[in-house]
């Protein structure tokens, strides 16, 4: 499937997700705007491995893929939204809750989760073939996003900072790296690392055996 394909297909499933999430299903509106800036990173790697665009429109399309690419996979941590949901009880026996409503909803929240694993991959595919990486420069270079990916998620999870705080609001993130890390916060910002570096190297593995 072509790389243009690939994107139109994907915008679709969103937009066919978004009416379904506006007409019936209101509490899940942040599905829409959180795939919305999944798919910036990725449209933006497609931008940076075209061929035909120019180096001047690439160098302007990388910080931006830089500073959205965490988009993408911080979807994953949208999963805690399910707990809002009883979707089992268990007394003398385990009983499913059988609500169709219940169920669409769960549906609907882990497509985006899966969507956004799938446009973090897709995205990181992109830029590492554009900047030639092969075996050791492709790992070391996934450790390094990995490590600003697990910061990104922690502040923006934790701490509801946005891409965009990087210029709007640095002095912010500047302030809770002068005095808010601690150990529990780099524990939790290593575990979202080490969570991305493992969904991410596995869908490469995958990859390539199937080349």
């Amino acid at each position: 499937m072509k790389k243009n394909d690939q994107v139109v297909n994907y915008l679709i499933l969103w937009v066919l997700m978004s009416i379904v999430i506006i007409t019936q299903f209101h509490s899940l509106r942040y599905l829409i705007w959180n795939l919305g800036l999944a798919f910036i990173p990725y449209i933006a790697s497609l931008v940076i491995a075209d061929k035909k665009i120019k180096s001047v429109i690439k160098g302007l399309a990388f910080p931006i893929w830089l500073f959205f690419y965490p988009n993408a996979i911080y979807l994953t941590t949208d999963a805690i939204h399910l707990s809002n949901y009883e979707f089992y009880s268990v007394y003398q026996s385990v009983q499913y809750n059988m609500n169709l409503e219940l169920w669409v909803t769960f549906i609907l929240i882990m497509t985006a989760i899966i969507l956004g694993i799938i446009l973090s991959f897709l995205s990181f595919s992109n830029i590492t073939s554009f900047l030639k990486l092969k075996n050791v420069g492709k790992v070391v270079f996934l450790v390094v996003l990995s490590l600003l990916t697990g910061f990104a998620i922690y502040i923006g999870r934790f701490l509801r900072f946005n891409s965009w705080d990087i210029i709007a609001n640095l002095t912010g993130i500047l302030n809770f790296l002068k005095s808010g890390l601690n150990t529990n916060s780099i524990l939790l910002i290593l575990l979202f690392s080490g969570f991305h570096f493992v969904v991410i190297y596995m869908f490469e593995l995958i990859n390539t055996r199937s080349r």
